[in-house]
């Protein structure tokens, strides 16, 4: 897409200053060479970056002074190139078809308006809403249920049971409703406990590439609305996440843990078992979260402390040198 500035504003109804016929094809990086982009910056620790880049037109706060730049104005930057970006660099859209080697048993039951890739499987009574996506080489089993507008990637398993709102996105190489790691030891051998539970994701999830998301052992696995997840994320049996949580790459819950709303995961952290986590709680990368915690607090660390507590232990790790040399010359 091409777009003026001037164009652009008027369709923002936003104000800008500047060269309002600079063409704009493309949203980038501050650190993007090709022309005709846009881009944004936030606060003040990005002028001087700003003022070094190619990109000539910026979306920014009205305060912000930088000469030889066409600027956009908006409340919140941020927020706005995410706009911009959906309007230069449209969705690709998918037409109503089913593609001849699908196959759909004929009892399921499909929505209006679908697009089923090349090889996908979808089973027995299962339900599909209407406006989906499915891509190729998805394999949905018996008695699953997708709701409308749905984005579901290639490569994707949905396995028996597995209930999944609206407008749910998830990326390729995830697998839902997969078996719980159960087993109960017995005279040096491991018997498996059946996992008969179901995995339940609600409305406008979002799911990153190659996820493994557990059904219950005998209840339910839920992922609560607007909830996000990063790549490479495991979810054991029985967990719940709150509302609008976001979890980053390479995190772990361990099962029956139950967690608040906008709960977020640093990267590589995990969640031990049968917890109880509060409502806005962070947990920083890396860290071992193995008690229940209240709402609002941050975690850092193995096993987590409060982060504050965690600095200052840091603090003191690194100092250990400098205390060892002193006591040797004490010493001496």
């Amino acid at each position: 897409m091409e777009i003026t500035v001037a164009e652009l504003a008027k369709v923002l109804n936003l104000e800008y200053k500047g060269d309002g016929s600079t063409l704009i094809r493309h949203a980038c990086g501050l650190e993007s060479d090709r022309p005709f982009g846009i881009s944004y910056i936030e606060n003040e620790r990005f002028y001087k970056k700003a003022m070094e880049s190619s990109v000539e037109v910026l979306v920014c706060r009205e305060t912000v002074e930088l000469p030889e730049k066409t600027l956009i104005f908006a409340d919140f930057p941020d927020l706005m190139i995410v706009e911009i970006t959906h309007l230069l660099h449209p969705a690709k859209a998918f037409q109503k078809s089913t593609h001849s080697s699908s196959q759909i048993e004929s009892d399921s039951f499909l929505g209006k308006d679908l697009f089923i890739g090349a090889n996908v499987v979808i089973g027995h009574r299962t339900k599909i809403g209407s406006g989906t996506v499915i891509m190729a080489g998805t394999v949905i089993g018996d008695d699953c249920e997708l709701g409308e507008n749905c984005m579901i990637h290639p490569n994707v398993t949905v396995r028996d049971d597995s209930k999944i709102g609206d407008r749910v996105v998830i990326n390729s190489g995830t697998v839902i409703g997969s078996e719980g790691f159960g087993f109960v030891s017995h005279d040096g051998l491991h018997h498996k406990i059946p996992q008969v539970g179901y995995v339940q994701i609600e409305d406008d999830v979002e799911l990153g590439a190659c996820n493994t998301i557990d059904r219950g052992r005998f209840g339910l696995t839920r992922i609560r609305r607007g909830s996000k997840t990063d790549n490479l994320v495991h979810i054991g049996h029985n967990v719940e996440i709150g509302e609008d949580s976001l979890i980053v790459g390479m995190v772990g819950f361990a099962g029956s843990t139950k967690t608040g709303h906008h709960l977020t995961m640093g990267g590589q952290s995990m969640l031990a078992g049968h917890l109880t986590i509060g409502d806005h709680v962070t947990v920083s990368a890396k860290s071992l979260l193995a008690k229940n915690v209240g709402n609002g607090e941050r975690y850092s660390g193995i096993p987590a402390r409060l982060h504050k507590e965690w600095l200052n232990a840091q603090g003191y790790l690194y100092r250990l040198q400098r205390i060892f040399e002193f006591f040797k010359q004490l010493k001496k």
